[in-house]
């Protein structure tokens, strides 16, 4: 009698073989977890030791669990569990019942596909209570080796009451390669490096244990085997590289790499109400000792996202493959839409009943609803995640929903005409959602990569293809016959964008032009050149005085004046090319208004102290070399002719912009009268192709239902070009009337909208701003907490490395430089520690000793390297300021952090930083070049900041920290030709406030 045996390479076969790839056995291994009653699985990538641990909080598996299910093949221990759930025990918690989602026994085969060798314990718990961990060692390899029949691999299998420790498996490494030596045949190419690699195996599951217990962020429970806790968990090593490639894969760009994308969305986010029953979590630890979260919930699509879409579908199909449902269409009321599919015959379908949940946003941003930002973020997001996901009892079904697995033939259909077939992966989010029971003809393949090519799942797909395309043809065609609202609001979208696209290029327009000539007039002031130019005028007036002298006394009267006219002439002239009119038709940038406020300050200042001294200095001259020639002026006549001059030029320039502004009002009021013509002749030629149409029917002849349709289609088409005209004339009347209002109230609608975009974009910049505050502020806790513990570890672990270090030769040096070096990290580590701010911190008397200690251990490597010398007066060394020490240093810190940059970034620089003081307080300066007339005002502003990719953060925190506790931060030189110095003073107006906000 002749019986089938099994040879060892079925395994090999029936998983890694299977298996599509890696991505697609964690998968299953998720799914594992999940028929085990797991609410969490998570999957840890230590990449320095290439393992890849997999835990579950299930309810684990029983010493005969373990041999009798796990290490059997093609079992029904799950092949009746969803017709019997009922009865089942679902643990301690006593969660709902759970559709399992393998019954072929193979699924756990897939861990091959990972790496070689496979570490498995696991806890069970059972109604009466937590069993002991059942541990095994599996070399996937000798599943491979042709020749071998499953029984003869002996495996490993231990029970422990703890986690097992590094002892404990190398005893059953020692069991496996002994059993390794005996079968593997002599003449086996692969049998050395079999060996040697199981000899090489170490492993510490114990520590390990201990380890993820002391880096879990859940208070309530870790997801471990020890004490009363239970789980599986799966030590994967050495993991295949192709792993560490899928991971980086999406770190390259915008698509999401191949491991995320088919993990993302394990359990149903996009379900609105619903929780999934399992959460699942991926982790990448690198190296360097930074944790990457790859598949956390928050990366995925969810139910809100859905909701915020522009369109949204849903509905259900029931068994005959009719669809009935809601569309909200660009975020409208739902209305009701009933779809069949005319290949089923009149007869069930035999994928079943199911569910759909789809939402769509538009690529264009002229064309969908959601403000700037949010649209970038969702595009982005679909981009990695957009499709149409497949969920059976929660849990998703691997390939669908991804864009490269084009299984509805959407994006087949677009490449064929985009215009005609309206869905796109990247701007679709959503799902089918299938259960169990009503879809169990829908049948996964044996590699988990979809369903079996059968009846059902080529009715299930033709089903959604139908809809899809209906739903094109019905709504989203220019010709459709239900989309007229969708017509509509994206053509109110796209002129709505086409306005504010129109009034952004005018406005950047004008904004470059202002700033040109902003720019221009503030390189000449920097420069000196109105200084220099009204020299000049003097200048020329001397000498001209001089070649007069020489002249006939009758000539000398007439030069005279013409001297004066000229002087005159140049300074108005000057000022004139330095006058920047403020902007009223648009909004400059923040950047733009804040250097046209400093250049306000700086024209005032020089108009009082520079143009008219020059004007008098002028007549002071003239007045002198009359006196001395013996010429007589009459000074009314000067001033009468000069008086004229300017009255006839401010004349031209009024009458100019008059008439102008009479022009453009004919204009306009031609347009209006022509708008208004329009509109009435095009609502009377509506009007009279109606009154024809009722000319030419016989109302009388129709039956009085028919004739009330015909007469109200007529009264229908009269009320809507009535209600289009109406909207158009009051459009019109509500701007003429609103421009009225503003030519009373002496503005225009150009100083509205221009102060509303002065607004908005403030606000934006803040908001901007604030995000990156608030990531950095969470980013330095973080630092902080993380260096604090990795410099205790160091600390603890060079202490113990000590003796081996005094008494090995070469390994004393190495300790040695490492200590060197950590102290130096441990020393910027402590100068961290006056900058914290505590809950109960006091004043205290700050001395510029103090503070000159404190920066010198700071900065003394870099000003080393930069060759700045810090120099410090004796004065500034008795100084003493009563405030918060963190505030002060940090202050200290930044001031001469930035004096360093702007030294060694200016090659005229000198290399020096002064710390001095007085009466008044701190007195901080340096070599580096002056702060800008521009921006001399706003240098303690958010934002504002001239380093190359500066935020304009440091100067403005500690602005603002030392005004919180009574001392302002004040700059007291302007311009570049002159060294920046900054002052640390009380601020007495606010001394008493902030004594009393410290107090309370």
């Amino acid at each position: 009698m002749a019986k089938f045996e099994v040879r060892a390479r079925a395994v090999d076969m029936l998983g890694r073989q299977q298996i599509a790839g890696i991505p697609t056995a964690i998968h299953e291994l998720f799914k594992n977890a999940h028929d085990a009653y797991a609410t969490r699985v998570e999957a840890d990538f230590v990449r320095s030791r290439k393992l890849l641990v997999v835990r579950d909080n299930g309810l684990g598996m029983t010493l005969k669990d373990f041999e009798t299910k796990w290490l059997a093949l093609g079992t029904e221990s799950k092949l009746s569990a969803n017709r019997d759930n009922a009865t089942t025990w679902t643990g301690p918690e006593k969660l709902p019942p759970r559709p399992v989602l393998g019954e072929k026994g193979i699924g756990r085969l897939a861990i091959a596909t990972i790496a070689p060798i496979t570490f498995a314990m696991s806890r069970a718990v059972r109604p009466d209570g937590v069993k002991e961990i059942v541990a095994s060692l599996v070399d996937w390899e000798l599943f491979e080796v042709p020749g071998l029949n499953i029984a003869d691999i002996d495996l490993p299998v231990q029970t422990f009451s703890n986690p097992p420790d590094a002892h404990d498996i190398r005893g059953m490494r020692e069991h496996l390669l002994e059993n390794a030596r005996a079968v593997l045949p002599p003449d086996e190419e692969r049998r050395d490096e079999i060996l040697a690699k199981l000899d090489d195996y170490e492993l510490n599951p114990a520590a390990y244990d201990q380890w993820f217990s002391e880096i879990s962020e859940e208070d309530h429970r870790n997801l471990s085997v020890s004490g009363n806790d239970y789980g599986t968990h799966f030590y994967l090593q050495p993991v295949d590289s192709i792993l560490a490639a899928d991971i980086d894969e999406g770190g390259r760009g915008k698509e999401a790499s191949p491991l995320t994308r088919m993990l993302l969305g394990f359990g149903n986010p996009m379900r609105p109400d619903t929780t999934p029953p399992i959460t699942a979590e991926f982790r990448d630890h690198k190296p360097a000792g930074t944790v990457n979260e790859l598949i956390g919930s928050q990366n995925f699509l969810s139910a809100e996202d859905l909701s915020n879409a522009d369109h949204l579908f849903e509905g259900d199909f029931d068994d005959f493959g009719q669809f009935v449902g809601e569309l909200s269409i660009y975020q409208g009321e739902p209305e009701r839409y009933v779809l069949s599919w005319p290949e089923n015959g009149g007869q069930p379908t035999e994928c079943g009943p199911f569910s759909v949940r789809l939402a769509v946003v538009h690529g264009l941003a002229d064309e969908t609803l959601l403000d700037m930002e949010t649209h970038r973020e969702m595009t982005e997001k679909l981009y990695r995640y957009g499709g149409f996901y497949v969920y059976r009892d929660g849990i998703r079904i691997l390939p669908y929903g991804q864009s490269d697995y084009d299984w509805l033939k959407i994006e087949n259909r677009r490449t064929l005409s985009a215009t005609d077939w309206f869905f796109s992966h990247r701007r679709m989010i959503g799902y089918v959602a299938i259960d169990s029971t009503t879809n169990a003809k829908l049948i996964e393949k044996a590699g988990r990569e979809g369903f079996r090519e059968n009846k059902a799942y080529r009715q299930f797909k033709a089903i959604l293809e139908n809809w899809l395309q209906q739903l094109a043809k019905d709504y989203f065609r220019k010709e459709s016959e239900h989309g007229e609202s969708f017509r509509d609001k994206r053509g109110e979208l796209q002129t709505q964008a086409a306005l504010l696209k129109r009034r952004k290029q005018q406005v950047t327009r004008r904004r470059n032009e202002f700033k040109v000539d902003l720019q221009s007039v503030l390189d000449r002031i920097e420069a000196g050149e109105p200084e220099t130019k009204l020299d000049d005028v003097i200048a020329r007036l001397e000498s001209g005085i001089s070649q007069v002298a020489e002249l006939e006394p009758e000539a000398r009267r007439s030069e005279s004046l013409n001297l004066e006219t000229d002087a005159y002439r140049d300074i108005d002239e000057l000022e004139s090319s330095l006058t920047i009119s403020k902007p009223r038709s648009f909004s400059p940038s923040k950047r733009d208004q804040q250097a046209f406020d400093n250049y306000l300050d700086w024209f005032s200042t020089f108009r009082f102290n520079q143009l008219e001294p020059a004007r008098s200095r002028v007549a002071e001259i003239l007045a002198e070399s009359r006196e001395a020639w013996d010429i007589e002026v009459k000074r009314s006549e000067i001033a009468t002719n000069a008086l004229e001059k300017e009255r006839d030029e401010a004349l031209r320039r009024i009458r100019k912009l008059t008439n102008e502004g009479r022009q453009e009002l004919e204009r306009v009021n031609d347009d209006i009268r022509k708008m208004l013509t329009e509109s009435t002749h095009t609502f009377k030629n509506a009007v009279e192709e109606v009154m024809t149409e009722l000319q030419k029917t016989d109302f009388d002849k129709l039956a009085s239902g028919e004739a009330f349709g015909r007469q109200r289609s007529l009264e229908i088409r009269i009320d809507e070009q009535l209600e289009s005209q109406c909207t158009l004339l009051q459009s019109l009347l509500e701007q003429l009337r609103g421009l009225r209002t503003d030519i009373e109230d002496q503005t225009t609608p150009e100083e509205t909208t221009a102060a509303l975009e002065a607004q908005v974009a403030e606000l934006e910049e803040r908001l901007a701003l604030y995000n990156d505050l608030a990531q950095a502020g969470s980013a330095v806790g973080i630092v902080g907490h993380e260096m604090e513990n990795m410099i205790g570890g160091i600390r603890e672990a060079l202490r113990e490395i000590k003796p081996w270090a005094d008494g090995t030769p070469g390994l004393d040096r190495a300790y040695n430089k490492l200590r060197n070096n950590f102290d130096h990290v441990d020393g910027y580590l402590a100068l961290l520690a006056p900058l914290s701010r505590r809950v109960r911190r006091k004043r205290t008397d700050i001395s510029g000793t103090m503070v000159l200690r404190y920066v010198r251990d700071a900065f003394a490597d870099r000003l080393d390297k930069a060759e700045v010398e810090l120099i410090a007066t004796d004065e500034f060394e008795r100084r003493e300021m009563k405030a918060y020490v963190s505030t002060v240093m940090a202050t200290f810190v930044n001031l001469i952090d930035n004096a360093v940059y702007w030294i060694t970034s200016d090659r005229h620089s000198e290399r020096w930083i002064k710390l001095d003081a007085d009466s008044n307080g701190f007195i901080i300066s340096n070599g580096g070049p002056g702060v800008p007339i521009r921006i001399a005002r706003q240098i303690f502003d958010f934002g504002i900041s001239m380093k190359p990719g500066g935020r304009g953060m440091g100067l403005a925190v500690s602005r603002d920290a030392l005004a919180s506790i009574g001392l302002r931060l004040t700059l007291e030189t302007r311009g570049t030709n002159t060294h920046p110095v900054f002052r640390i003073q009380l601020d007495e107006s606010r001394e008493e406030e902030a004594r009393d906000a410290a107090s309370g």
